[in-house]
């Protein structure tokens, strides 16, 4: 019989010689089409709304709609009871719709809940896609369009079970001056994001069946860019200023692209590259005269070996008998291959894969603010020390611990360095936790494939999503629009016919005060004193309202010439 030849890929693979042209063109058209007859339709029947709060009808929580909600859009443009208006949303919007902020709801505070108050008539700072998913007008796996009606004052708003069963909303139990109530659903296509990530999923695995070994870097900038632009225009897209129409998010997109790509030339040299370009002589077995097969010299492939490591765990060829070796290491291939895409995968819809992980930020106000966050962060963290450890001790038994050990060492005095900055706090971003943690994924064992896939699925996630965003911040911008906590929280005093009185706390910054009345800001000044008596006897003067959620917080005004608050205190209950 003459000799057979086992090689890296299967023929029916190794005879698409034209794939590595036509998978790219594909990848466009298909995507594109998608695209175009999904949300990124270019309809502007409706217009296009964020699962969140959408700033341009409501700013966020308490004072952050000025006086009286003056600076939102319902009180901005007076808009009357029984004016429609028309929305889009997109899918996902159970998970991405939560508050990712304390939002003051009366007596409690909602934090990374589908944020809905009421139901059928919803108060008026609710998320209004949330609010449409909860009323069964939008579907949250496809998204959808409808028609909602501003109303007047609601009474109280009782917590409700969705249409879908899948959360409740929220409740309140007093009056609110604007609300809406949906209307009819529209009809508009879907958000197609499930056949997007389908589409990069098939062409990511036909990429990494046929060219990881063989073709390393046309299979990396492949499997990047199809990575990249799957989140830009499907799983996780990011939002622009304008109407988010197609063009817009592909000129945000191109403008990430670019240094998105250079950074990925880093990982390349330093990760991919040393784990995936020289194993394809692993797998390729050529023909012997008196064996039948013999394999093609490969130093790097026995490391391991030459270092006088016998452990079972550090390269599954070892343990193979020359008799099975070249048919376990056919084998191998896939696997490796499926570890990498599966870990790949997971990184790039970490939104979907993570998001319901109760941990947010790694910062220590956000894991006190979150139910479990601490838990979460602990056993992560324990994991990927674990990690770290074992890796660290296959870099020993290669004789490469001194090549890498200085890389690490700088690394973990620039984050020390960082975290004693003044007035800035140390944030280890999506991407930036992958470029730490890939060159320690270089080495040729078997978990390093799942290791190395994953953070390069998060650093794509990251720069795709949230850009490069910076290493360091300052409390301003990681408060997400919240009330900033570096006043002296003013309690309640006392109350005296009918006025209400708070202790008199002002500072150098903070030299005035601002109340909120049922969530809305009614009150701003130097005052320490507030006449609930006359305002409503204005505000409700046939005194229907029989309950009053009252706050007050610092503010800074007066000869500053600046207006922003401190953290508000617990609201109290003020009965007529």
């Amino acid at each position: 019989m003459a000799p057979w030849r086992l090689i890296s890929t299967p023929r029916i693979l190794r005879s698409f010689r034209w794939a590595k042209y036509l998978i790219p063109l594909l990848y466009i058209l298909t995507n594109l089409y998608v695209a175009r007859n999904g949300y990124w339709d270019g309809s502007t029947e409706y217009e296009r709304l964020q699962c969140t709060q959408n700033q341009s009808l409501w700013k966020g929580p308490l004072a952050s709609c000025g006086l009286n909600a003056e600076l939102c859009t319902p009180f901005k443009y007076g808009m009357e009871p029984g004016l429609q208006y028309k929305f889009r949303c997109p899918a996902n919007c159970i998970q991405e719709g939560r508050t990712f902020l304390p939002w003051q709801v009366g007596n409690t505070t909602a934090y990374r809940v589908p944020f809905a108050i009421g139901g059928p008539v919803y108060r008026g700072d609710s998320f209004i896609c949330v609010a449409a998913v909860h009323a069964g007008i939008v579907s949250s796996k496809t998204g959808g369009c409808g028609t909602l009606e501003w109303v007047g004052s609601h009474p109280k708003f009782d917590s409700k079970l969705s249409s879908t069963r899948s959360f409740y909303s929220l409740d309140f139990d007093t009056e609110f001056p604007i609300n809406f109530k949906f209307v009819k659903k529209g009809h508009c296509n879907p958000d197609l994001r499930i056949v997007h990530i389908a589409i990069a999923a098939i062409c990511i695995l036909f990429v990494s069946l046929r060219y990881m070994f063989s073709h390393t870097a046309y299979w990396f900038f492949s499997i990047m860019t199809y990575g990249f632009w799957t989140i830009i225009l499907g799983s996780n897209p990011p939002w622009t200023n304008g109407q988010g129409t197609l063009p817009e998010v592909f000129s945000l997109g191109m403008g990430r692209f670019m240094p998105f790509m250079f950074g990925a030339f880093y990982i390349y040299v330093y990760a991919a590259k040393p784990l995936c370009s020289r194993c394809f002589n692993e797998y390729a077995i050529i023909p012997d005269a008196e064996s039948g097969y013999q394999e093609e010299d490969n130093n790097d492939s026995n490391e391991l070996e030459n270092s006088g490591s016998d452990d079972s765990s550090v390269s599954d060829e070892t343990e193979m008998g020359e008799e099975n070796r070249p048919q376990r290491r056919f084998f191998l291939y896939p696997k490796k291959v499926c570890l990498y895409c599966f870990g790949f995968g997971m990184g790039v819809l970490e939104n979907y894969v993570f998001g319901y992980l109760p941990l947010d930020r790694l910062t220590v106000t956000d894991l006190n603010d979150q139910s479990g966050a601490w838990l979460t962060f602990i056993l992560l963290f324990s994991m990927i020390f674990l990690i770290i450890i074992s890796q660290t001790y296959y870099f020993y038994k290669m004789n490469k611990f001194k090549q890498y050990f200085p890389l690490y060492c700088m690394q973990a005095l620039a984050l020390v360095g960082l975290s004693f900055l003044p007035m800035e706090t140390l944030r280890v971003h999506h991407y930036i936790l992958a470029l730490l943690l890939l060159p320690g994924t270089c080495i040729r064992i078997t978990p390093s494939y799942f290791y190395q896939g994953i953070l390069l699925g998060l650093y794509t996630s990251g720069v795709a999503r949230w850009d490069f965003a910076p290493i360091v911040e300052t409390s301003v911008s990681l408060s997400r629009g919240s009330a900033l906590a570096r006043a002296v929280d003013p309690t309640f005093t006392k109350i005296e016919n009918g006025t209400i009185y708070w202790q008199n706390s002002p500072n150098d910054v903070f030299d005035g005060y601002t109340l909120t009345i049922n969530d809305i800001q009614r009150y701003i000044g130097l005052s320490s004193q507030f006449n609930m008596t006359e305002w409503i006897q204005s505000y409700d003067p046939a005194g229907m309202i029989r309950k009053y959620y009252v706050r007050v917080a610092a503010a800074a005004l007066g000869k500053h010439n600046i207006n922003y608050s401190g953290r508000f205190s617990d609201a109290s209950v003020y009965i007529p």
